[in-house]
């Protein structure tokens, strides 16, 4: 008896919007080789562009974006994927900055500077389970 082999899942997606070039990159160098397919937006339109077309399974966004802010980019997001995890990445560190972001919809909100470590943790809690 053969027995077929189990379809593989696919990698997990992350999306990181940010207009800082050199944020994106270092997010991409270190998720890419811990098994992620890592894409890239610089502003807020285009984040919301490329979540559509390439369906994340889990968006970093910055809230200080061009275009439009990351609230808003994550509002769009939020319409045309419902189910998409969002970690809200910012400078802004006040109490009402945090529960704007928690309002418009983020599963976190990590204040930069933070350590890849505890992003790493948050994205891993976040992305969805392979299906058996």
């Amino acid at each position: 008896m053969t027995i077929a082999p189990a379809l593989t899942a696919h990698r997990p997606r992350l999306l990181v919007v940010d207009d800082e070039p050199s944020i994106a990159e270092l997010l991409r160098i270190w998720f890419e080789p811990a098994g992620w397919d890592v894409a890239t937006a610089s502003s807020g339109p285009e984040g919301v562009a490329r979540a559509a077309e390439w369906t994340p399974d889990v968006v970093v966004l910055d809230v200080m974006l061009p275009g439009y802010d990351g609230l808003e980019a994550l509002r769009r997001i939020r319409l045309l994927l419902p189910r998409v995890a969002v970690v809200l990445s910012t400078a802004r560190d006040s109490p009402e900055d945090q529960r704007a972001g928690v309002a418009a919809g983020a599963d976190a909100y990590l204040v930069k500077p933070y350590s890849l470590h505890v992003l790493e943790r948050h994205l891993r809690a976040l992305r969805p389970q392979p299906r058996p």
